[in-house]
């Protein structure tokens, strides 16, 4: 996927000139939207945390989770290898913060509501000094 940033007329331009070029004899999606912040970084971090718990509690691998969640309430997206598609779920990295706080609470909706488990919250994390490890935290980075 190739993202752009628009903020001059030559920026606009090299855009169109990029779309010119695609090959129309494979299917295209282009999506336009205003450029808002980026997930934070303490996001990523509880959402690795509760990835870790709801795993543990589970028997699933932290990867099959965070899949798991990202199908489930993120949709999925196409990738084409060759002359081979499949389909993953979409990645949280370009979600807005707004958009990480909306996915975050359907997480922790699902997994207090549906499977009985109690993640901490970001200011209970605070209080408890549960701050993830530099460790821990570059594991979670996608």
């Amino acid at each position: 996927m190739t993202a752009h940033i628009i903020r001059t007329e030559g920026q606009r331009q090299q855009v169109l000139d990029f779309i010119a070029r695609l090959d129309l004899s494979k299917p295209w999606t282009v999506e336009v939207k205003r450029k808002t912040k980026s997930r934070s970084p303490s996001q990523n971090n509880l959402m690795h945390k509760w990835f870790g718990i709801i795993a543990g509690e589970t028997g699933n691998s932290i990867e099959g989770v965070k899949d798991f969640y990202r199908k489930e309430f993120l949709g999925q997206v196409i990738v084409e290898m060759g002359d081979k598609e499949h389909e993953v779920g979409r990645s949280t990295t370009t979600l807005s913060t707004a958009e990480m706080s909306a996915f975050m609470d359907q997480i922790l909706g699902h997994a207090t509501g549906e499977l009985g488990i109690m993640l901490p919250l970001p200011e209970e994390m605070h209080l408890k000094g549960m701050k993830m490890s530099d460790s821990e935290a570059a594991k979670g980075d996608e």
